[in-house]
């Protein structure tokens, strides 16, 4: 006879993998939806009522894709495939994503240093970081300033690393809120506007990977995140 506990548990674990599947196709057809909005606000003039109601409803599917792909995070059961890969070419896969993401009125600026040194990693994981950090940065801009994203070659006492910087040009933080910005649902956004999951997720996907990460931010001048990732030395784990 099974103990009530295993019961629960074993219905626990059904209901999170049937709200992964539901969230996984909420998200396929919510790409589709903004794959659609930005075709269509090409086509419409800028400053028109329908160019400014179709910015509304893409704002809200976007906010809407960004909680299921955190929720998704969160629940990820999946295992890491980590394989050797090179820290600037993982973000410049993702760049038309990431500039449709911020959108049209953020000046997005991607760098990396040539003869990066390579990293051993899950791709899916880093380029999960790197979502979350340009979604958080497109938010703090309310969608409007200059987003920096740069990759690049660093020594720190633990070792040699690669780092990647997102920079952006918003509203900044204060002391108190950059001491509770991994909390898993701490967020300063107004209701229906955050879920605070984002920042807590990769922090957890940075520990994973066994990189560190940092984060200067002032009130009126913006925030600088740094994910540092140890260096692929080429031995085998």
């Amino acid at each position: 006879m099974k103990r009530p506990f295993s019961d629960a548990s074993e219905r626990a674990t059904a209901i999170g993998v049937l709200a992964a599947g539901v969230a996984h196709d909420v998200n396929n057809m919510l790409s589709v939806v903004l794959t659609y909005a930005e075709v269509l606000g090409q086509r419409l003039e800028p400053g028109t009522p329908e160019a400014s109601e179709l910015h509304e409803l893409r704002v809200a599917a976007q906010r809407a894709a960004d909680l299921v792909r955190q929720l998704l995070s969160v629940g990820r059961r999946a295992p890491a495939r980590p394989e050797r890969l090179d820290l600037g070419a993982v973000v410049g896969g993702i760049e038309r994503m990431l500039r449709i993401l911020v959108g049209q009125r953020v000046d997005v600026r991607i760098a990396a240093t040539g003869d990066l040194w390579p990293i051993h990693a899950d791709r899916a994981r880093v380029e999960e970081i790197a979502i979350n950090l340009v979604t958080n940065a497109r938010d703090a801009m309310d969608g409007v300033g200059r987003l920096s994203i740069e990759t690049g070659n660093i020594e720190l006492p633990a070792g040699p690393h690669v780092v990647l910087s997102v920079s952006d040009s918003g509203r900044g933080m204060d002391d108190a809120t950059l001491a509770r910005i991994f909390e898993p649902f701490f967020t300063t956004r107004e209701c229906g506007k955050g879920s605070g999951l984002g920042l807590a997720v990769v922090a957890a996907l940075v520990e994973e990977l066994g990189g560190t990460i940092g984060v200067t931010s002032a009130v009126g001048k913006g925030t600088t995140f740094r994910v540092c990732l140890p260096r692929d030395d080429g031995k085998v784990a």
